[in-house]
């Protein structure tokens, strides 16, 4: 079974408490399904896990934007995602509790100053 935004959605439909959520490997799921998960659940999901999914920096502004109850985020092999997305998320307003952030894989760079500057209670 392919996984895809459609997928995404009817989690999105069928899970509204969802607390924590982790795609990995799932070439069909791109903006659409994470932006549509991701600002449905935002006041109660905690824990997000991307890992090798063809997102752009658009996914990252979402998660900035919808963020506000995770505390753990974990973005891992993201190719599509640029020094821009990164910048971004360090210059939001949501995200308020995250605590923890791993970033593997990715583009990144200058970008994580940003985000540790952002975000003082990152371990």
């Amino acid at each position: 079974m392919k996984i895809g935004n459609e997928g995404l959605q009817a989690i999105e439909k069928l899970c509204p408490k969802l607390q924590s959520i982790s795609i990995k490997d799932c070439p069909l799921v791109g903006d659409h399904g994470v932006s549509s998960l991701l600002s449905s659940a935002s006041s109660v999901l905690s824990k997000v896990k991307l890992q090798g999914l063809s997102i752009s920096d658009f996914s990252l502004t979402v998660i900035r934007h919808y963020g506000k109850s995770v505390i753990n985020l974990i973005l891992s092999g993201l190719q599509n995602v640029s020094k821009k997305g990164f910048l971004v998320m360090g210059n939001a307003q949501g995200l308020q509790k995250l605590v923890y952030f791993i970033i593997a894989s990715c583009w990144i760079d200058v970008s994580l100053e940003a985000i540790r500057k952002r975000y003082a209670n990152l371990k």
